[in-house]
């Protein structure tokens, strides 16, 4: 984070003749954060207003995650303080890291660090804390915001989601929504709105000796000892990076697994990755992954269409992300509809759309196809595949067709389009097999037809 780590941000902007673009204007409920901003999404002066205005909201959270407890009028500038102290030594912790390490450092010898360090940076430090917002730097709101992510927010969801009474997504979710916000918990997952991972780690590696500079800190300057500080600091790990990483995608992965069959993010896979949306999406898309096989596919039946057809269709409880046809059970990703899924999945097929590999866009596409009425919705909830709070059947019908138009054709994913290509197979075939059965069929229709006809011309001849 030190240096021109704000200016090492990734490229996440939409540019103005790209798809992600376009659906940016067309659906700017799903794509501009409405409450939370980081500096990534910041382009304007109305954008660093909207980041000033959230800052009291970021400091009140880290203040809640530290001290149990609401900041409330009296101690709202202690949270203000605390939040910009602790990401103060973020950075310059930060720095010292990239500098030469001794590595035979005692315990007592790092404490003495400490303090003298304390007292060095004590003057900048309060110039630090009492500069206006529009004053601070775009490094110093780096990671006043990755401080805001890793403790008010990602700690509180690794430490509830991991919590054996919340260990499924309805007590969880509920729980979010009470303490962070619907709008929070959107604006979060946006393409435009993202912290890269880079950061996220250096913060999570400087906390505990950040925390106890703080502590020390504020203590001479305010003379306030802040306890909790210290409690903190020892719960904290190192290694939750990772952790905290699963929980985040099993949380916010718009498909519906049980948590225990949900595959642990690998802490390998976070150099590949820059931010949390495409941690996300790496835990959907199967590793090695491509599309070299696929043909696409023709036009696929609607749900009812497919029954009428011999076809059954359930969820598939045991893979994450799999569409899979074994005669004649097709088995499909489950949906999950919560406060966030319309944001999150919108933010995926922006990802995608500069991809070659578009598994989520695939599949809303295959959705679109099976869903053409409410009568679609009803099968499809009655086989398990679609979960969650959907307030009415048109609501699916109407999220359906709002993704596809977002959706960039071809978008091609191999285990998605083989799979309906044994489907197509398999009704081919089996509606064949019936011709073939029946093939007499015809030809006693035909001769009822002359027999029926002879005998209403007899009749007539006869009268």
């Amino acid at each position: 984070m030190a240096g021109n780590k704000a200016e090492e941000q990734p490229k996440l902007k939409m540019a103005e003749t790209s798809a992600p673009y376009r659906m940016k204007v067309s659906q700017p409920n799903v794509f501009l954060p409405k409450l939370l901003f980081f500096v990534t999404s910041l382009s304007t002066k109305d954008d660093m207003k909207n980041w000033a205005d959230c800052f009291d909201m970021k400091a009140g959270a880290v203040y809640c995650t530290i001290f149990g407890q609401n900041a409330n009028e009296k101690t709202l500038n202690d949270a203000r303080y605390l939040l910009k102290a602790i990401a103060y030594f973020i950075i310059t912790r930060a720095a010292k890291e990239t500098g030469p390490q001794d590595t035979k450092t005692t315990t007592g010898k790092k404490t003495e660090d400490l303090k003298t360090e304390i007292e060095k940076n004590l003057e900048d430090l309060k110039r630090e804390i009492e500069k206006k917002l529009e004053d601070l730097t775009p490094e110093n709101k780096l990671a006043i915001d990755a401080v805001y992510l890793v403790v008010g927010f990602l700690h509180d969801i690794n430490k509830n989601g991991r919590n054996q009474s919340s260990l499924d997504r309805e007590n969880l979710d509920k729980y979010c929504l009470s303490k962070h916000g619907a709008h929070v918990l959107s604006d979060i997952a946006m393409l435009d709105n993202q912290l890269c991972l880079d950061c996220i780690t250096k913060v999570v590696k400087t906390l505990p000796e950040a925390l106890a500079l703080t502590k020390g800190s504020l203590l001479k300057l305010k003379g306030t000892n802040i306890p909790s500080l210290e409690e903190f600091k020892r719960s904290s790990d190192e290694n939750i990076i990772s952790k905290v990483a699963s929980v985040f995608c099993w949380y916010y992965n718009p498909f519906y697994i049980d948590s225990k069959k949900f595959p642990s993010y690998k802490a390998s896979l976070l150099s590949e990755d820059k931010t949390l949306l495409e941690c996300l999406h790496h835990c959907i898309v199967p590793a090695g992954t491509t599309n070299t096989s696929s043909k696409g596919v023709g036009p696929v039946l609607t749900a009812k269409e497919l029954r009428r057809n011999g076809v059954r269709i359930e969820a598939s409880t045991d893979k994450l992300f799999a569409v899979e046809f074994e005669s004649p059970t097709l088995k499909l990703p489950v949906l999950l509809w919560d406060s966030k899924m319309e944001t999150v999945v919108f933010n995926l097929v922006a990802l995608e759309s500069s991809r070659t590999t578009r598994p989520v866009t695939r599949y809303l596409q295959l959705l679109n196809e099976l869903v053409e009425d409410e009568g679609d919705v009803r099968v499809l909830k009655r086989c398990g595949i679609l979960k969650g709070k959907w307030k009415r059947d048109e609501e699916v019908v109407s999220f359906v067709k709002r993704a596809d138009g977002f959706a960039s054709y071809p978008s091609m994913y191999t285990k998605v389009d083989d799979e309906m290509d044994k489907v197509k197979e398999y009704i081919d075939k089996r509606n064949n097999r019936f011709l073939v059965k029946h093939s007499w069929v015809p030809y006693a229709a035909a001769a009822a037809t002359v027999i029926v006809t002879a005998m209403v011309a007899t009749k007539r001849r006869g009268s």
